[in-house]
């Protein structure tokens, strides 16, 4: 068989990575502060080991063809920040962020990062997320003893007048190494640095999908895939005059 269909195969299968995030990132279109994903492509010729493993990859990295040949990866990771649209809202707990940074929420698991605000108390009067997970400020889980809650601009939380704590808002530099956990929360290794990011109580912030921008690519995707197809076609009918040449008389 032709080296050729297997790079067109691998191209096809790596488009078929992509579609699948444009797909997703326009299912949560809705999804509050859903920042979307991005699928990125490289180009390897892979050398199989004399015991015939091929070589492990980066995290994150999907190997498209498991041969020993000239093929393509693509990787679906975290794109750049996109500072989605707030929206009114009202509620007191309601809290987005204007820049990039996260809210910091302690859960069983350990720590994890959102820029989802919807919050509210919990059983015992800490702020939290509607699944328990407390929201953090710089003296840890923030309880609010009291009933009228106000949050500022730089994140001071006052309850009843008098300030309980701060928020912790962090942000991470290219590469942290951040691992998404559902739709819109995040682990990982390192614990970011403080974030200047603003913050407008009584808002969300809403999905940064453009809609457009992820139909433009859908459309992308089609025609690329229609090509790749014709030139697997093409290759499958070489083979086949090949074949057919060699026979003998």
């Amino acid at each position: 068989m032709s080296d050729g269909i297997y790079v067109a195969l691998s191209g096809a299968i790596a488009r078929s990575e992509q579609l699948d995030t444009v797909a997703n990132n326009l299912a949560n279109a809705d999804t509050t502060a859903y920042q979307p994903r991005r699928t990125s492509f490289r180009s390897v010729l892979a050398t199989t080991p004399p015991r015939g493993d091929l070589p492990p990859l980066p995290a994150g990295e999907i190997r498209t063809v498991p041969v020993d040949r000239f093929h393509a990866l693509a990787r679906v990771g975290e794109g750049r920040f996109r500072q989605g649209t707030l929206q009114q809202t009202g509620a007191e707990l309601d809290l987005a962020l204007e820049g990039d940074g996260y809210f910091v929420l302690a859960t069983p698991v350990g720590l994890r990062y959102t820029r989802d605000g919807h919050f509210q108390r919990d059983g015992s009067g800490y702020l939290a997320a509607p699944d328990g997970a407390r929201l953090l400020g710089r003296r840890g889980p923030i309880r609010l003893p009291g009933r009228t809650v106000q949050v500022s601009v730089d994140g001071q939380v006052v309850v009843d007048g008098r300030t309980v704590d701060r928020l912790r808002l962090v942000r991470f530099p290219a590469g942290a190494g951040l691992v998404r956990e559902g739709t819109n929360r995040f682990r990982c290794s390192q614990g970011g640095v403080p974030s200047p990011v603003r913050v407008r109580q009584g808002m969300l912030e809403q999905a940064a999908v453009s809609a457009v921008g992820e139909l433009i690519t859908l459309i992308d995707i089609q025609r690329s895939f229609d090509a790749l197809q014709e030139a697997i076609r093409a290759y499958r009918d070489m083979d086949g005059q090949l074949n057919y040449v060699g026979r003998p008389g």
